[in-house]
């Protein structure tokens, strides 16, 4: 299994910041709730206190632990899937898969500044 989806609606653990062309971007926690819509995903974007921030539809190879995506407004890093859920149907999920572990995620690394060598 490779974390992405594997039924029609899940809750996954996200990373989100605002889409803009700044370096040092403030990435905050967030979750994404996703459903199935044919070939596409639709998603929503929300706070860590439950506030809708956008909407919008991607492909699903993005819905997997480590994926990135742009919706208008805010780039997405998805985590995990949120509150022990997993993407392998419920009788063959491993034991550990009900944990919510932040493992393996890469948080974005913003680079010292450097000033320009002088000549």
């Amino acid at each position: 299994d490779n974390g992405c989806m594997g039924s029609q609606s899940q809750t996954w653990s996200a990373l989100y910041a605002k889409n803009t062309a700044k370096k040092n971007k403030k990435w905050l926690d967030g979750t994404l709730h996703a459903r199935q819509m044919g070939s596409r995903w639709g998603v929503t974007l929300k706070t860590e206190t439950g506030v809708v921030l956008e909407e919008g539809n991607v492909p699903s190879g993005v819905l997997c632990e480590g994926g990135e995506f742009a919706l208008e407004l805010y780039l997405v890093q998805v985590d995990g899937l949120a509150n022990g859920q997993s993407a392998l149907p419920s009788s063959s999920a491993p034991a550990e898969a009900s944990t919510n572990v932040r493992s393996g995620f890469r948080r974005p690394v913003q680079q010292p500044f450097q000033r320009p060598a002088q000549q």
